[in-house]
Order: C-alpha cells, then sequence, then structure tokens
C-alpha cells in the first residue's frame, strides 16, 4: 500500500518528457507501480515504509533525507521507464503494428536512461551503506533489501536429473 508518493506527476513532467496527452490520473498510476515495484527492490520494505512514515510525519533524519533525495528521482526514472513502455504499445493500433514501427526515439531514451539508473542505484546503496542506522533497517530481516541476488554467493543445488545419462534418454 502507498501512503505516500515520493514524487508528483508535476515533477516527472518537469524532469522527464511525458506527453501532455498523457493524464495526471494515467502518470499518477504509473508513479504508484515504479514506486512500489521499483524502488521497494532497491531499498527493502523496511527502509521504503520508514521513509513513508518519515516523510507524512515530516521526522526524517539528515541521512533519510539524503537517501529520500535520491529514491525520488530514481521514482522519476522508473516512473519515466514504465510510462515510456505505455507509450509504445499505445502508439500502434495493433501487435503487428507494435511488432514493425520505428519507435527508435522512445527507445534510445529507455536505453540511455539505463545507465544513468545504474548509476544512480548504485549510488543509493553507497549512501544505505554509510549510514549504519539505515543500513541496519535496509537489512533486517524479511526486508527484502537488495533483491538483487549476488549469484557468487548462491548455494548450487543439483539439477533433480543429473542422475540421467544421455543414453537413457
Amino acid at each position: 500500500m502507498i501512503n505516500v508518493l515520493f514524487v508528483t506527476d508535476e515533477y516527472v513532467r518537469q524532469n522527464f518528457p511525458i506527453p501532455e496527452r498523457m493524464s495526471s490520473v494515467q502518470l499518477e498510476g504509473f508513479i504508484k507501480a515504479a514506486q512500489l515495484t521499483h524502488l521497494t527492490s532497491q531499498i527493502g520494505y523496511c527502509l521504503y515504509e520508514r521513509l513513508e512514515d518519515g516523510v507524512d510525519a515530516e521526522d526524517l533524519t539528515t541521512d533519510e533525507i539524503e537517501v529520500y533525495k535520491v529514491c525520488q528521482y530514481l521514482t522519476g526514472m522508473y516512473t519515466y521507464q514504465v510510462a515510456s513502455e505505455f507509450l509504445k504499445s499505445e502508439l500502434s493500433n495493433t501487435k503487428h503494428e507494435e511488432a514493425n514501427s520505428s519507435r527508435w526515439s522512445i527507445d534510445e531514451k529507455i536505453s540511455a536512461m539505463q545507465s544513468q539508473i545504474d548509476s544512480i542505484e548504485s549510488r543509493l546503496r553507497r549512501l544505505i551503506d554509510a549510514s549504519t542506522d539505515i543500513s541496519d533497517l535496509a537489512k533486517a530481516d524479511n526486508c527484502n533489501y537488495g533483491l538483487d541476488i549476488d549469484y557468487d554467493s548462491v548455494i548450487s543445488y543439483p539439477y533433480p536429473y543429473d542422475y540421467l545419462q544421455d543414453e537413457d534418454c
């Protein structure tokens, strides 16, 4: 559940190339989707809820304000990505037209933005790790901080059909 929007539709419109034809209601839906899915996967649910509560109560610490500012910008970027994907599908009347249409300018913007997003996500992780209180909150049990799996640390499980030999098939 979203109690506080980290960005407004005006913020997104001022900082990203959102067409005027996209209504505020549509854009707010994209903001909520971006905030709830993309942002929570970056900062975890516990830190997300703390930031929401802190914004609502106006009692964020200095470190939390810095994290919140980066979260705002990331939410705007995620929103633009989500809205752009929607726009790509709306430019064509059929799935065939969508697959064959030339949308290079939208694709190019999304692609260019991904490297910026990666860089800002990295900065966000460093900010979180730099503060013991914020880091402890983000990494608490069941908070899902850093849902990106570190594949080097994943335990290898045997494939269930390893016992089959080629001649058995």
